[in-house]
C-alpha cells in the first residue's frame, strides 16, 4: 500500500473516530436529557395528585363550612364553589391521562430492569385504578348532593345542625376514605416508585457515562496506536536507509537496503540496490583503468 494511501486511510479514521465519538455524546446526551424527563415526569405527578386533594378539600370546606369561608374570602381570595368543582374535575381527568402516559412510556418500562421495582410498577397500577374508583364515588356523591339542591349554598350546613341524611352520611363516608386513600396510600406509594425510578435512573446514568468514556478511550486509543505504528514503520525504514547510506559513503558497496515493501519504501530499495551495483561497477572500472595507466 502506497504511503499516501496509508495517510489517507489514517487520516480517514481519525475523521470516522470524531464522527463516532460526537455521535456517541449526542445519544448520551439525549439518553440522560430523557431519563431527567422521565424522573421530572414522575415529580409533577405527585404535584398534581397532591394539587388534587387540595382541590377535594377546598370543596369539602366550602360545602361545609360555609359561613367560616365566608369570613376567610373577606382576607384572601378563594374561588366560588362551582369553580373549585370544575377545576377539580379538570385536574383529576388531567391527572388520569398524565399518570397512564407516564406509567405506558418506554422509558419508564426501560427502567423496570429487576423484579422488585417490576413489582412496585404492578402495585402503582393496581393502586392507581382503585384511588380512581374512589375519586370517582367521591364524585357521584357530589352529584348526588347536587341533584337534591344541596350544593352552592347553606342548605348541607344547615342539614347537618337539623338532619340525618343518608345522602350526607354517605359523603361523609366518600370524602374520608377517598382522602385517606388518595394521600396516605396512593401518593405514598407513588412517592416511593418515582424515587425509586430516580433511583434506578442515577444507576443508569451512572453506567452511560461509564461506558461512554470507555467507548470514547478505546476509540482514542485505537487512533493514537494506528498513528504512532505508522509513524515508527516510517522512522525505522529512514533510520535503515541512513546506515546504508553512512556504509556506502564508507566505500562498503556490499551494502543492500532490504525493504521488502509494496509502498515507496519498497521502490526505493530496489531501485538503490540496483544504483549501487551499478555505482560498483563503475567504481571497480576506474579502479582497473588506473591499474592499468599504472603498469602502462
Amino acid at each position: 500500500m502506497k504511503i499516501r494511501i496509508k495517510i489517507f486511510f489514517i487520516t480517514g479514521v481519525v475523521f470516522l473516530s470524531l464522527v463516532i465519538v460526537s455521535g456517541l455524546s449526542v445519544w448520551t446526551i439525549n439518553e440522560i436529557s430523557q431519563l431527567k424527563t422521565t424522573v421530572t415526569d414522575g415529580v409533577n405527578l405527585i404535584a398534581d395528585s397532591r394539587n388534587i386533594h387540595g382541590l377535594m378539600k377546598d370543596l369539602v370546606f366550602d360545602i361545609f363550612t360555609p359561613q367560616t369561608y365566608r369570613l376567610l374570602k373577606d382576607l384572601i381570595y378563594t374561588p366560588r364553589f362551582n369553580t373549585t368543582l370544575k377545576n377539580f374535575n379538570e385536574a383529576v381527568e388531567k391527572f388520569k391521562d398524565s399518570f397512564t402516559a407516564f406509567m405506558e412510556s418506554p422509558r419508564v418500562m426501560s427502567l423496570l430492569r429487576d423484579d422488585e421495582l417490576k413489582d412496585e410498577y404492578d402495585v402503582a397500577k393496581t393502586m392507581s385504578g382503585k384511588a380512581f374508583l374512589k375519586i370517582e364515588a367521591f364524585k357521584r356523591s357530589l352529584d348526588q348532593l347536587e341533584r337534591e339542591g344541596l350544593l352552592g349554598g347553606d342548605s348541607v350546613y344547615i342539614h347537618i345542625q337539623t338532619d340525618q341524611d343518608e345522602s350526607l352520611i354517605k359523603f361523609f363516608d366518600e370524602v374520608r376514605t377517598t382522602s385517606y386513600y388518595f394521600t396516605n396510600n396512593f401518593e405514598s406509594f407513588l412517592s416511593h416508585f418515582v424515587n425509586s425510578l430516580q433511583e434506578e435512573s442515577a444507576i443508569i446514568h451512572r453506567q452511560i457515562l461509564a461506558a461512554f468514556w470507555v467507548f470514547t478511550a478505546c476509540i482514542g486509543l485505537f487512533t493514537v496506536v494506528l498513528s504512532l505504528t505508522f509513524a515508527y514503520r516510517i522512522a525505522v525504514r529512514i533510520k535503515t536507509v541512513e546506515k546504508v547510506v553512512r556504509k556506502i559513503s564508507r566505500g562498503d558497496f556490499t551494502a543492500q537496503l532490504n525493504i521488502s515493501t509494496r509502498d515507496e519504501f519498497g521502490a526505493l530499495s530496489d531501485n538503490f540496490n540496483i544504483f549501487i551495483k551499478d555505482l560498483k561497477s563503475n567504481v571497480d572500472s576506474v579502479l582497473n583503468l588506473m591499474r592499468d595507466l599504472g603498469y602502462a
